[in-house]
């Protein structure tokens, strides 16, 4: 998996969309006080976002018992579920059987009451079930809710709350089209699907320990179709197939899932999705890692007296980068002033779908996530400290210095930054060096020193190309931008920012002491050892029209006809006019 390309210009988009969707950044020239409402720039417009917190409230009130609360969040804000009396009868016995659970004789009475106004006026046409549910939950008068061995001991379970806080959920989410983020749902339905391979090969998986940790085992319940479950269901088959096995139903549970999004399949399969629980706060430490990793927000570190206070060893890696902001201190300035700043959930800091969980384990009613968190602390998973924290962030920022400096096209200072940090690296990684000589080389021809781009060519390109055949016919495209002085070579040379972001994922290889390799999937260096060319939105596939007529004209083999096309955009009669400038 290692080698594996990431297109991280789509990633980036995920993670993004992901954080302005829940409101975990701002603009960094935005900087409100703690006590003042956000500005209109900071805060989220998006009904979904609003709608996601009031569910999350009202989920909140449900698993601590406070049933009134919820309701009256209910009327306010989603009062249809209210006129559906199969909800409202739930609702309601939750709200007789808390009553009771507080002991008092005041409850009692409220309990009473709560049976004759609304309790058995909702059993008679809730469901055809509900009649009999409410007969038994009657028994709750006579057996203790510490007599594990009564007939309403399930009804006194502190899960149930959790049932209908998810069921309330669910039916909230669809009704509201408050779904979560594509990120957030991609994560699930991955991690799913990586979890069922890995249990049908019979296989470990290597990222287990993220994954269980991610994910939760446990499911909100799923919403009850108010149509007869004896009826015919009246959907194509193939649809119902393919929602079971995509997020592993039974086959009832597909005709039900698509029964109440109204024989949707999209909407049916985000329903379940979101069905699925993620651990929020573990979510949000790894999205706000991967931001500072690429930049997209600040790390907090404005300039190497702020280094200069963390109290730790000052080890290597701190010595250059000390040195780095120095050395590129404009730059670096510019790259920060773009980011972001970090806001985290501060309209919902107690949240985290992992919390009831967590709850449920101290209560010792769920012996399932008390043995998932057993494991989890065996698997050792601690939180990292500051000074560990504050590690990574150094580190991130000299790679982050190095991809902005690539993509202003500073190769001859990358080369020299890397080197001084790990001089090794490049023995490991010669292509992305030869890569960075090549936009020097080209940065020199463009601004007519001739001269010192040979000794590039010479002293750098040549034997490199010479230690590697495939390097030889990029060697060859490098040289003939000799041939068109005037132009700019360097605009016509490699794609600045795809190389930028290669030397970002194999650069971080210097600060982890390994060789490993991701890069991304925008630039790629063709299968005959051509130069690295901007892949196409159609995935380097170009028009065969376009490709006969480049080697009808230039009498090329195909695979030379498709490199030159890669590089023009497809564009045959580009191609042909630039050969015969």
């Amino acid at each position: 998996m290692d080698s594996t390309p990431v297109n991280w210009e789509a990633l980036d988009s995920l993670v993004i969309d992901f954080a302005k969707s829940e409101n975990l950044i701002e603009e960094f020239f935005s900087s409100p006080s703690p006590l003042s409402s956000p500005s209109p720039s900071s805060s989220v417009s998006s009904s979904s976002y609003q709608s996601r917190l009031i569910i999350r409230q009202i989920r909140r009130c449900l698993e601590a018992g406070d049933i009134d609360s919820a309701i009256d969040l209910l009327r306010t804000h989603a009062p249809f579920v209210l006129d559906d009396h199969r909800l409202l009868f739930r609702l309601q016995k939750q709200k007789f059987i808390e009553l009771l659970r507080s002991g008092t004789d005041e409850a009692r009475d409220s309990a009473i009451e709560c049976i004759r106004t609304t309790l058995a006026p909702c059993a008679l046409d809730a469901y055809p079930e509900a009649y009999e549910e409410f007969k038994h939950v009657l028994l709750a008068f006579i057996y203790d809710k510490d007599d594990q061995s009564s007939p309403v001991a399930n009804e006194w379970s502190e899960r149930r709350r959790f049932d209908i806080a998810g069921l309330m959920s669910f039916v909230l989410r669809a009704h509201l089209h408050a779904f979560d983020p594509v990120f957030s749902m991609t994560l699930r339905y991955l991690i799913s699907i990586h979890k069922g391979f890995c249990y049908r090969q019979g296989v470990s998986s290597p990222i287990s320990d993220l994954t269980e940790r991610l994910l939760l085992e446990e499911h909100d319940p799923p919403a009850v179709p108010q149509e007869s479950l004896y009826e015919a269901p009246p959907f194509d088959e193939v649809d119902i197939q393919a929602l079971a096995h995509a997020v592993a139903l039974t086959r009832q549970g597909a005709v039900d899932s698509l029964r109440f999004a109204k024989g949707d399949l999209f909407l049916a399969f985000q329903n379940e999705l979101c069905r699925m629980k993620l651990d929020v706060s573990m979510l949000d430490k790894l999205v706000h890692e991967y931001c500072v990793y690429r930049g997209v927000v600040d790390s907090g570190f404005a300039s190497p007296s702020a280094i200069a206070k963390i109290v730790a060893p000052v080890d290597h890696i701190k010595l250059e980068f000390q040195k780095f902001l120095r050395r590129n201190r404009n730059y670096v300035t510019g790259e920060r002033s773009k980011r972001k700043r970090w806001r985290g959930r501060q309209d919902d800091q107690d949240y985290t779908s992992g919390d009831s969980f967590h709850e449920c384990s101290k209560l010792d009613f769920n012996a399932t996530a008390t043995s998932t968190n057993m494991s989890r602390e065996q698997q050792g998973f601690e939180k990292s400290s500051p000074l560990d924290q504050n590690n990574r962030e150094d580190k991130y920022e000299i790679v982050l210095g190095m991809k902005e400096l690539t993509s202003r096209g500073m190769a001859a200072e990358v080369v020299e930054e890397v080197h001084a940090l790990d001089p090794h690296f490049f023995g490991q990684n010669h292509i992305l060096l030869f890569q960075l000589k090549q936009v020097e080389f080209l940065k020199l021809v463009s601004s007519g020193d001739h001269s010192s781009a040979l000794r590039v060519a010479c002293s750098h390109l040549g034997p490199l190309a010479a230690n590697d055949p495939t390097l030889l016919k990029p060697l060859k495209e490098t040289l003939l931008a000799l041939l068109h002085p005037n132009e700019h070579a360097l605009g016509k040379g490699l794609p600045l920012n795809s190389l930028a972001t290669s030397l970002q994922s194999n650069a971080d290889s210097c600060t982890q002491g390994s060789s490993q390799v991701t890069v991304s999937s925008s630039t790629r260096l063709s299968g005959d050892g051509g130069s690295p060319t901007q892949v196409s939105s159609r995935d380097g596939v170009c028009d065969e029209n376009e490709i006969l007529k480049v080697m009808e004209f230039l009498g090329l083999p195909r695979v030379d006809a498709i490199h030159l096309l890669a590089q023009y955009n497809g564009n045959a009669e580009t191609v042909i006019q630039e050969i015969f400038a």
